[in-house]
């Protein structure tokens, strides 16, 4: 039976894709990205925003802020988690005339924290510390002037711990890993000719469970 920890990251890979705003940039460009996700599983439900940049359209460093609530119950108390997760990506390969995909790996950190009622009462802290790594295939085709569509494939390989401990220092950990594989769907408006408008639905399994994000992202190029 997947541990609640299991079901929380594989939604949380799920809401942070392995790439970001440099998957829209072209070579050359950097720019900034917000955006806003919501994702959902048969056991967990998330909501978060993003802040990132773009250097060059090679190298995206961004900032995730989630907030999960769990449809099981811990110790017969409603549970919720917030979750921070800052991440690197390198685009080793971009499309051009010449190359019809481009290619992009990711590694990052999350730092969970875990609360309810019970929990309160009893000064217990529940934290958690997951690294994630992971690969993305994709392309794109233009649909019009404006608008481009761009489908990908990817994996996350997520591992770390969560802790608990009292106010008297007992700490007890539970370690886990997962690893998810993803398809996502990007509709990419251009807006001006350094501006886009991404909407992204994206679909993630692993260990027999599929969960099911969008994510809304404003792109401003720079130069």
């Amino acid at each position: 039976m997947k541990s609640l920890f299991t079901v929380l990251f594989m939604l949380s890979a799920v809401c942070s894709s392995i790439y970001g705003q440099g998957a829209y940039l072209e070579r050359g460009q950097s720019g900034f990205g917000i955006g806003a996700g919501f994702s959902t599983n048969e056991d967990v439900t998330g909501i978060g925003g993003r802040v990132g940049y773009s250097v060059n359209g090679i190298f995206d460093f961004g900032i995730i802020v989630e907030s999960f609530s769990f449809d099981q119950k811990l110790l017969g108390a409603d549970l919720s988690a917030t979750v921070i997760s800052p991440s690197i990506t390198f685009y080793a390969i971009k499309q051009n005339d010449e190359i019809p995909l481009s290619f992009a790996i990711g590694a990052g950190y999350d730092w969970q924290t875990y609360s309810n009622d019970v929990l309160d009462d009893f000064n217990i802290d529940m934290t958690g510390g997951f690294f994630s790594v992971g690969g993305s295939l994709f392309g794109y085709f233009n649909a019009s002037e404006s608008f481009r569509i761009q489908p990908s494939i990817g994996f996350t390989y997520v591992t770390g711990e969560v802790k608990l401990e009292d106010s008297n220092g007992n700490e007890e950990t539970e370690k886990d890993d997962t690893t998810v594989f993803s398809l996502g769907l990007g509709l990419a408006f251009n807006t001006s000719p350094n501006n886009i408008f991404v909407i992204s639905p994206r679909v993630g399994i692993s260990e027999g469970t599929t969960s099911f994000g969008v994510g809304l992202s404003f792109i401003f190029g720079t130069n």
